[in-house]
């Protein structure tokens, strides 16, 4: 959890002319969609760059979904927003400045980028197939789907997570992750052999040329 208030928050309307033509997610990651669907004249291109470094104290970034950082894995789906707002941590967004005083309901918010350490949690395993008493390093929370298959003795479907990396977690982990086959394996060289023709000359003759120029240079300087 982080710490938040309503006098941190980012107004839309201030960036851009049409904000009564976009949806929002509002809070602590901005997701924004087109208010009306199959909209010809909505390009989330044009209102990314009308949202990008248009003030020195800006508190987010505006990112078209299939720009987002990969390791957030939040690009490749439908129902996924065209533009997302990384929004800076203690600070939210909002579309309009609201009407009239209202009372700030929140003093925190979770939701901001997962490398933030505010974002992470604890994560607790009992029962018999996890080692007893056991601590151990981070991990992010899509290595988890691999492990309730494990529990549950299912196969797990692909996903973003690597099968077997939380094995240090169970007692005896039903699944061992094996360095996968080569798909192409190296091919026979087919360099054409060097060729003999005799050409008159001999490394073996310049080299031995060579030595005995440095050789008389030497004695002489000598």
């Amino acid at each position: 959890m982080e710490e938040a208030h309503c006098d941190r928050t980012e107004f839309l309307s201030n960036y851009l002319s049409n904000a009564d033509d976009i949806v929002l997610v509002p809070g602590s990651l901005g997701r924004i969609r087109s208010r009306f669907p199959n909209n010809p004249k909505y390009d989330a291109k044009a209102v990314v760059a009308n949202l990008t470094c248009k003030r020195a104290d800006q508190h987010f970034k505006a990112y078209l979904k299939q720009h987002l950082p990969k390791r957030l894995h939040y690009a490749n789906n439908r129902r996924i927003e065209d533009i997302h707002l990384l929004v800076e941590r203690k600070w939210h967004v909002a579309r309009k400045v609201p009407e009239g005083k209202r009372h700030c309901g929140f003093a925190g918010d979770h939701g901001y980028d997962n490398k933030i350490n505010s974002m992470q949690t604890i994560f607790l395993g009992y029962g018999p197939t996890f080692k007893f008493k056991t601590k151990v390093p981070a991990f992010e929370n899509i290595e988890l789907y691999n492990v309730m298959c494990d529990l549950l003795g299912l196969k797990p479907a692909p996903n973003n997570g690597t099968h077997g990396s939380m094995n240090h977690l169970l007692r005896s982990p039903p699944h061992r992750a094996t360095m996968p086959e080569e798909v192409s394996r190296p091919l026979s060289s087919a360099l054409a052999p060097a060729g003999t023709d005799d050409l008159g000359c001999s490394c073996d003759d310049k080299v031995s040329t060579m030595t005995q120029h440095y050789s008389d240079t030497d004695f002489r300087h000598r």
